[in-house]
């Protein structure tokens, strides 16, 4: 139950984003051919027509998609659709408008991304007047760490900053150590007392070498105004963290074995509901929704950020560039993508029956 409800909040993203393309094409006037959940491949789960927009739900339930008569690839590779034909100089047409326009269009389903990430938090803050923060307590100074840890940091102190960033979870803990030239300036809380330890140096890993505990606490939100402060606080934070982490894998400090997608977030995020509640459950799909306009904005072809960049050098060449050799580009690259996809697929599966995840 707590899986179906994950997969639910999913696809409300996926629904959210394709909407915000969906409304800005119609508000240029543009006609949208189709809007669809999950991509053409296999079978069609529904199908309706209403107005001239056919309106799908694909069994190959991994994202989705909102096109325009100009889409001949996708249109292609989907079912025909019965539809009047547009002479090539419509209005209509996606390609006929203005490029603000058709960058507005193509920037609308990560706009509407992380308007719903501002929106579900700040809601969730509301609602349960709280929002997770965190404690970090030395349990250990491990023999590897360096020698002014040794010296400096004890068992049972709380990090409380380090280089003046608040320190609320081990993320950022490992963010805040990497992101930073030694040495470090840390403060902790050690017997009530907030003690400031200049001159921290990493060990040769990188690492500080101390073990931790994590204690959950909660920022309280009793009204509008510090629900939206806690709220923004939040995603600015986790947004830095998420940076990072997409840093580390296109880098390669994270292997490609360890990337994961769709199914472990199902996965690991029907546990949050099941052990920590709907809170949890909230905001981690706050932060999927976040991730997901992170990726679309990334200069990929096959993707919104790829569009995007075309229309850019477009506007700085001074003509657009070839169709036929952009379709060829956007297929090299949608495939490449559709290969990525197959081995985080596998990747999943294999952490699952392996249990990774617990």
């Amino acid at each position: 139950m707590h899986i179906i409800m994950m997969l639910l909040l999913i696809s409300l993203l996926i629904l959210v984003h394709e909407l915000g393309h969906f409304l800005a094409a119609k508000a240029f006037g543009v006609r949208v051919s189709r809007f669809a959940l999950g991509m053409p491949f296999g079978p069609t789960l529904w199908r309706k027509k209403i107005g001239e927009t056919e309106f799908l739900i694909h069994a190959f339930f991994m994202g989705g998609y909102v096109s325009f008569p100009d889409d001949t690839e996708i249109e292609e590779k989907a079912e025909d659709l019965e539809e009047e034909p547009l002479p090539m100089d419509s209005p209509k047409r996606f390609k006929n408008k203005a490029p603000w326009q058709q960058a507005t269009i193509i920037a609308s389903g990560v706009v509407a991304n992380v308007l719903f990430a501002l929106f579900l938090v700040f809601a969730t803050a509301l609602h349960y007047q709280k929002l997770p923060s965190g404690e970090l307590t030395i349990k250990e100074v491990m023999p590897t760490a360096s020698e002014t840890v040794r010296e400096k940091i004890k068992p049972n102190d709380t990090i409380v900053s380090v280089n003046g960033m608040k320190i609320d979870s081990h993320g950022r803990l490992i963010f805040m150590i990497q992101k930073s030239t030694p040495p470090l300036n840390v403060v902790v809380l050690r017997d009530g007392e907030k003690i400031e330890l200049e001159g921290i140096y990493t060990n040769q890993d990188g690492l500080l070498g101390v073990s931790v505990d994590t204690k959950e606490t909660f920022v309280e939100t009793k009204d509008a105004k510090s629900a939206a402060i806690a709220s923004y606080k939040y995603i600015y934070d986790n947004t830095h963290l998420m940076l990072f982490a997409l840093g580390q894998i296109v880098t390669g400090k994270v292997p490609l074995k360890d990337v994961h997608g769709i199914i472990a977030i199902t996965k690991v995020g029907g546990d949050v509901i099941e052990h920590h509640g709907l809170l949890h459950g909230l905001l981690l799909t706050a932060m999927i929704s976040i991730n997901l306009a992170i990726i679309n904005l990334l200069p990929i072809p096959a993707v919104d950020g790829g569009h995007l960049m075309f229309l850019f050098l477009e506007k700085i060449r001074g003509r657009r560039f070839d169709e036929k050799t952009l379709e060829k580009i956007n297929s090299i690259f949608f495939m490449a993508l559709l290969a990525l996809m197959v081995v985080i697929v596998f990747n999943d599966v294999f952490a699952l029956i392996t249990k990774k995840f617990g």
